[in-house]
């Protein structure tokens, strides 16, 4: 059967309708969850080394520790300076995240810590973060790429709804991928996923490979070909679910992750964005892009015989879907963290998509 694929597309974002031969079972879910700590590090600086006269800048600063959180009841705090995990030294941010991820949930390991001149040693128990939501479903899955990586995937989906087949989108991961956790700060995906589920569509996020639960290599490692890969099978995966209308499968890439949405829907069977639908989404205040970029796009699929190009412009909007008056109010944003979701840009594509899934 094939499966037909529509594109969204925010560079802000790029949404489109590609034709996938849809194809294998329901995969059950044996992929385990890596370990969650729950709290927050940085970098050790040498303003870090001559304030607390430490050696050197080996080791990462806690910065934030999560209530309830595995972390927590270990007893770490924050400013600790963490130097070793089971007596392995810690050098840097980069040896950390790798020691990190061969700890799974209920893994036990000694951290190894500097806390105000003094050394100590916690005993944790990694604990696993889960997402849930009482306004949709939440199912952790997973597939497998044509390598034989397993990858791990979120699919949330309305309510009740059962084994019905209803259309879907994927969330394209490129470039960077989501930590599909149940971390309490701003997530542009999830917040995309949950509404467009409330509305009646199945959505898929998925941890790229060598992130979060995924197995393989780290992305960061790869080239553009094998992420593009890794999201068509994602794509086929979706495709091929038995609660999945196989001609109604969108597919959804935010900023530079829209050239790869494209990417999908042009290398399956009579698909592709001069074919399909397709919506284009640009954030007014997004000082990370400009407007005749995403004009420029739309004029060339127009140009190339599409009929059905719109682009959105949606006012008081940054890069992360959240509210900017201007572009300088967009750029301190992210300087902070400190972002406020704008329910505009969702509320169009779901407008969007129910005009083509009636």
């Amino acid at each position: 059967m094939k499966a037909r694929t529509w594109i969204i597309t925010l560079p802000s974002v790029w949404l489109t309708l590609a034709l996938v031969c849809a194809g294998g079972a329901q995969e059950s879910d044996e992929l385990r969850h890596r370990g969650f700590a729950g709290f927050g590090y940085r970098e050790v600086t040498g303003e870090d080394v001559a304030a607390m006269s430490l050696p050197d800048t080996a080791g990462v600063v806690v910065t934030t520790v999560l209530p309830g959180s595995a972390a927590e009841r270990a007893g770490l705090q924050e400013g600790d300076i963490l130097q070793a995990f089971d007596d392995r030294p810690v050098a840097d941010v980069s040896s950390f995240l790798g020691m990190a991820r061969s700890y799974y949930a209920g893994d036990q390991a000694v951290f190894g810590l500097v806390r105000g001149g003094e050394r100590l040693s916690l005993p944790i128990t990694f604990g696993a973060s889960l997402e849930t939501s009482e306004e949709v479903e939440v199912e952790y899955t997973s597939f497998t790429n044509r390598e034989g990586i397993r990858l791990r995937a979120v699919v949330t989906s309305p309510i009740g709804s059962g084994t019905q087949r209803l259309p879907a989108l994927l969330v394209v991961s490129a470039l960077g991928s989501p930590r599909l956790i149940d971390a309490p700060r701003y997530n542009m995906r999830r917040q995309i996923a949950h509404t467009l589920s409330k509305a009646g569509i199945r959505v898929m996020r998925f941890e790229l490979r060598g992130y979060g639960d995924s197995e393989g290599e780290d992305f960061k490692t790869t080239d553009l070909t094998t992420e593009v890969d890794d999201n068509l099978d994602a794509l086929d995966y979706l495709a091929g679910r038995d609660d999945v209308d196989p001609v109604r499968v969108f597919v959804m890439g935010h900023s530079t992750a829209g050239f790869v949405a494209a990417q999908l829907a042009g290398q399956r069977e009579l698909a592709g964005a001069i074919e399909e639908p397709v919506l284009i989404v640009y954030a007014a205040s997004d000082f990370l892009t400009q407007l005749a970029c995403h004009e420029h796009i739309a004029d060339l699929l127009t140009a190339a015989g599409n009929e059905d190009v719109t682009l959105a412009v949606i006012e008081d909007l940054d890069h992360n879907f959240a509210h900017a008056a201007d572009k300088a109010a967009s750029f301190e944003h992210y300087r902070t963290r400190a972002f406020e979701a704008n329910p505009a840009p969702i509320a169009r594509i779901q407008a969007w998509l129910s005009e083509r899934t009636r």
